[in-house]
């Protein structure tokens, strides 16, 4: 199982380097005059690797639909390959309304403690915290990528389903 499992990570390596991925400040809704920002930050679920369009990645998702009758600016500092540690390097303005923290996949691919989480959302002191068992999301094969191991369009879907369903909740 171990070897599957590294197989897979390699795989997922050598996709990645090819996918799309999305990261900067992308603008959703009329012009209005308040504008929310929602700030996207950590892994490859942040920055949408492999999906066509940001549109359609979690992150757009999300800033999609609040930007119904107002300005949004998705922020994206997630990258690639991130790790708890890593989330220092991607320090929030401040101006934040919103925020999205997806990481510890890459921590426990490495063997890496998830202790180290906590403290790197606590950056983020007002922030409702949730994980996967929270979302209750039924991911499926069909759910990820041609690499197998990140999801694609239709789990980001679902992921931003999920995480709207419970910040409103």
């Amino acid at each position: 199982m171990f070897i599957e499992i590294l197989g897979a990570v390699r795989t997922a390596q050598e996709w990645s380097q090819r996918a799309p991925r999305y990261q900067g400040e992308f603008v959703f809704g009329p012009e209005s005059p308040e504008k929310i920002v929602f700030g996207v930050f950590g892994d490859s679920v942040g920055c949408g690797l492999g999906v066509p369009s940001v549109e359609r990645t979690f992150a757009g998702s999300v800033a999609r639909r609040l930007a119904v009758r107002r300005r949004v600016v998705c922020r994206i500092s997630a990258f690639s390959g991130a790790r708890g540690r890593g989330l220092a390097l991607q320090p929030p303005a401040g101006d934040e309304r919103f925020a999205a923290i997806s990481i510890g996949t890459n921590d426990i691919i490495h063997g890496e403690s998830l202790s180290g989480l906590e403290n790197a959302v606590l950056r983020f002191p007002h922030a409702r915290h949730f994980g996967p068992n929270d979302l209750k999301i039924p991911f499926a094969p069909s759910h990820y990528a041609l690499d197998g191991f990140h999801p694609n369009e239709s789990a980001h879907a679902m992921i931003a389903d999920a995480a709207l369903d419970r910040l409103i909740a």
